[in-house]
C-alpha cells in the first residue's frame, strides 16, 4: 500500500514550507489536512468492501495510532468506523 506521505512528497527537493504554502494557496486546504483526507476516504472504503478488522485497516490507511485513527475518523464521518461497517451492512 503507498502511504500518502511527507516524506514521499519531499524526494522531489522541494523545501516543507515551500510545498505546504504551494498547497494550501492553490488548493485551499493544508497538505496536512488533505492527505488526513485521503487515508480517511481510503479506510472508509475498506470498511464497507472488505472483513479486515478496524486495526488492520487504519494501519493499511497509514495511521500509526488506532486512538487517533478513530478520533479522526469519528471527526470526519460523525461515527465510529464499527458503526459505519454496520450500517453498510444493513443496506
Amino acid at each position: 500500500m503507498f502511504f500518502y506521505t511527507f516524506n514521499r512528497l519531499y524526494s522531489f527537493y522541494i523545501s516543507r514550507n515551500y510545498l505546504s504554502a504551494f498547497f494550501k494557496k492553490n488548493m485551499g486546504i493544508t497538505l496536512n489536512a488533505y492527505l488526513r483526507k485521503i487515508r480517511l476516504s481510503n479506510a472508509a472504503m475498506q470498511l464497507v468492501s472488505t472483513n479486515k478488522n478496524v486495526t488492520e485497516i487504519s494501519l493499511d490507511s497509514g495511521f500509526k495510532s488506532i486512538t487517533t485513527f478513530l478520533r479522526e475518523f469519528k471527526k470526519e464521518y460523525g461515527t465510529s468506523p464499527s458503526d459505519m461497517r454496520r450500517i453498510a451492512e444493513k443496506n
